[in-house]
Order: C-alpha cells, then sequence, then structure tokens
C-alpha cells in the first residue's frame, strides 16, 4: 500500500527539489522501513503489564468499543487516545501504540484532504514520538530513523502542523539525521504559517539570533509575537523577551507591520481556501 503510494508520486520533477518528490522520496524510504511489521497481537500480549482492569473497561464501552474492532478510525483515534492520557481508560502506551498502528497501517493513502485524515496524521505522529523514546517492557525500542520516517510522512503527505514542527526539532537537533538548520528553518515556516505556536516561537529565535540561518530581526520578532500571543509555554515567553531587548525602535516597528500584513493575510486565506491547518 505504501509503496503503490510512493510510486503515485514519482513524478517527473520540475526542479530537483520539489515538494513531490520530496514527498515521494520521504514516502519510499517509510515504505522500507515499514517493511518488516511489528505483530499487532504480539505488543497487545506485550502490554499484559498494564493490568487487566484496562480489558474490563474497554470491554464495557460496548458499541465504542466494537466500532473500532470493525475498524471504524474514529473509534481507533478515541481508544489509542485514551490509552495515551489515562482519560478514560487505564493509561497504557503499549495498547495506544497498537490503535495507532492499525490506523496508520488502514489509512496511509487515504486523501489528505478526507475527514478523517486529521486522525491517520496524528496516528502517524503519535507512532513517531513513541519511536523517539520507545515504550518500556515492549518490543518497540527507541528509533529515531523510524521516528523521523513517521513524523515526516505525517508533515508531508498530511500537512500536519504539529509533525511539522517535531521533524523541524529533529533536524535543528541532530537527532536521526545530520544537523540541518535550513531544514529545521523551512519545516518550522511551514508549521508556523499555520499557526503552531512551537514552530512560529523556534523560527522567530532563529531569526533574531541569526547564527544558522540569515538574520532578520523584524520578521524574527513578529514570529515570536504570534506565538507568544498563542501559547503559555515559559520558554516562548522567555524567547519573546530576549528577542524585544535585542531589536531597536525601527525593527519592532516593522515587526508590527509584518504582523498586520501576515494577519490580514490569513484572513483572507480562510475566506478563500477554508480554515488553515
Amino acid at each position: 500500500m505504501l509503496k503503490l503510494l510512493a510510486y503515485r508520486y514519482l513524478l517527473p520533477p520540475i526542479g530537483a527539489r520539489t515538494a513531490r518528490h520530496a514527498i515521494a522520496v520521504v514516502t519510499l524510504g517509510l515504505a522500507i522501513l515499514l517493511g518488516s511489521k511489528i505483530e499487532f497481537g504480539s505488543i497487545w500480549r506485550e502490554s499484559s503489564f498494564c493490568g487487566p482492569e484496562a480489558s474490563d473497561v474497554l470491554q464495557g464501552m460496548g458499541a465504542h468499543h466494537s466500532a473500532a474492532e470493525r475498524g471504524n478510525v474514529v473509534a481507533q483515534w478515541r481508544l489509542a487516545h485514551m490509552y495515551a492520557t489515562g482519560k478514560g481508560l487505564p493509561r497504557c502506551d503499549a495498547r495506544a501504540f497498537e490503535y495507532f498502528s492499525r490506523i496508520a497501517d488502514s489509512h496511509a493513502d487515504d486523501d489528505p484532504d478526507a475527514p478523517q485524515a486529521a486522525f491517520v496524521a496524528d496516528a502517524f505522529m503519535a507512532l513517531g514520538k513513541y519511536y523517539l523514546s520507545g515504550i518500556p517492557n515492549t518490543s518497540v525500542k527507541s528509533d529515531l530513523t523510524r521516528a523521523l520516517a513517521m513524523l515526516t510522512y505525517a508533515a508531508s503527505y498530511f500537512r500536519n502542523a504539529e509533525a511539522q514542527y517535531q521533524v523541524g526539532r529533529m533536524y535543528l537537533d541532530g537527532r536521526g539525521v545530520p544537523p540541518n538548520p535550513w531544514q529545521a528553518a523551512r519545516w518550522f515556516m511551514l508549521a508556523a504559517n499555520k499557526g503552531q505556536s512551537q514552530a512560529q516561537a523556534m523560527l522567530g529565535h532563529m531569526l533574531v539570533k541569526g547564527d544558522t540561518v540569515p538574520r532578520e530581526p523584524a520578521r524574527g520578532l513578529m514570529w515570536l509575537t504570534l506565538a507568544r500571543d498563542g501559547a503559555k509555554d515559559k520558554w516562548i515567553n522567555e524567547f519573546y523577551q530576549n528577542a524585544f531587548k535585542q531589536t531597536n525602535n525601527d525593527e519592532r516597528a516593522r515587526a508590527l507591520m509584518y504582523l498586520e500584513h501576515w494577519l490580514k493575510s490569513r484572513v483572507i486565506n480562510q475566506r478563500t481556501e477554508g480554515p488553515v491547518g
């Protein structure tokens, strides 16, 4: 299935690095990585340490559990999310991984604009995060290469903003790939334009600092202002405060001009194309 999706996007590129060609490379890599799947039954048996009460609660959910077992992607995602967060079911990351895996395996080539696409993208992103650190006492070990493949698939094919931010962090920190600030900034930009506050903060910080990408303090302050207004993370506010101190009055004025332009453009895009992100 994933291999077929890869070939679908192997079109003659207009340039050396067109978006479709990049997606094809990523998808081929993911197809190869997923060539040897983890047995779902195996990971489910490994999750027995989570406690029998989880199964008792799950069986008591009746129609919801039945819908998930029949392959309903929304029901599967809800159960996975409940297991991953411990809200509504005893927390069990192994079982969350199993349900997220079912979604990814069955819906990887769904239309990225389909109603259920957001759930599929989130499943790939959740799997990527699990592969970043692994799941204790299971066969799911830390695998940065596979983590990057999962996250990049969600970021490229499904255009998921959170996944785009996570991929950017991996390139910035050199996790699973050699450090590449330019690639990191590219992914941050994609997510930032969708309103992802952490990506806005990281991009803004990089532009104000100017040691890994060309320095653009006014535009960097614009992104940090957006990030500060859209998030509660302490580090984002600290980045903003530091950037404000490093800019002069002229740069702050231009940051305000850039901010007004960005907000107007976003409103126009939402009116013509629907909600962003």
